[in-house]
């Protein structure tokens, strides 16, 4: 855990070289983020494969990564963010039966070595919705690059699926202030389709120690996947975020 704090208690120490704006356009924010996941559940080739849970071999968590975003808001009320949301977990473990992945067929008799990522890189475009004394609501499209793998490996076999992909997602962010230094946000990239889904859901409390720096404690779910001749995924992951996040 102190290998995921110590940025945000790095960022907190540097913070006081940041000056309060009269009319602040940029918004960083770096998050711990700790998650267990629900389901993750994994067919390759998506035609011919065997399905299994990499839960068998990875657990269930809970598994600590981070989130960085910057995000930039216009006087026009147009605003821009960039995303890096990695994730990348590893075990061993048995599967429950024989499992053809990729065209290489593991058995039950050995352990397996199981390696799941899937990195996220996001830009978003949004424009204010509705804005009132209290609130700030903004509605666009994010653009996710997506980088994927999935690996099985014993000590004398091993298989891999790789795939880099871009998916458009529609994005919904909200700020509703609860009293002077509380605020509640929601925010949002999710879509579905025949090819399949994905929605990234978060909600959570800033509380704002000074004209700059807030102090971000939340929940997000994390669920979807595709199914499709190539590869059959479907994951449902949920976390528990811990932030910083400054306004400059």
């Amino acid at each position: 855990m102190r290998s995921i704090l110590a940025p945000i208690a790095a960022a907190i120490i540097l913070s006081p070289a940041l000056a309060q704006p009269s009319d602040p356009k940029w918004t960083l924010e770096l998050d711990s983020v700790f998650t267990n996941q629900n389901l993750n559940d994994v067919r390759v080739r998506g035609d011919n494969g065997t399905k299994f849970s990499m839960n068998n071999l990875t657990g269930k968590g809970t598994f600590r990564s981070a989130r960085f975003q910057a995000t930039y808001e216009g006087s026009s009320g147009t605003g821009y963010r960039f995303l890096y949301a990695p994730f990348r977990i590893s075990g061993n473990g048995f599967l429950n039966g024989a499992t053809n992945f990729k065209g290489v067929t593991f058995g039950t008799s050995d352990p397996v070595n199981g390696i799941y990522q899937f990195n996220s890189y996001r830009l978003t475009w949004r424009n204010r919705w509705k804005q009132g004394p209290n609130s700030d609501w903004r509605i666009g499209a994010t653009l996710k690059v997506r980088d994927a793998e999935i690996r099985l490996a014993t000590l004398s076999q091993a298989a891999e699926d790789t795939n880099i992909g871009l998916v458009p997602l529609l994005h919904i962010y909200g700020e509703e202030k609860i009293s002077d230094r509380l605020t509640f946000i929601f925010d949002m990239d999710g879509l579905a389709a025949p090819q399949g889904r994905a929605f990234d859901i978060g909600l959570s409390l800033a509380y704002q120690l000074d004209d700059v720096q807030s102090l971000v404690l939340g929940y997000r779910t994390l669920e979807g996947g595709v199914d499709n001749d190539r590869v059959f995924n479907f994951f449902w992951g949920n976390s528990l975020t811990v932030g910083y996040r400054a306004r400059f």
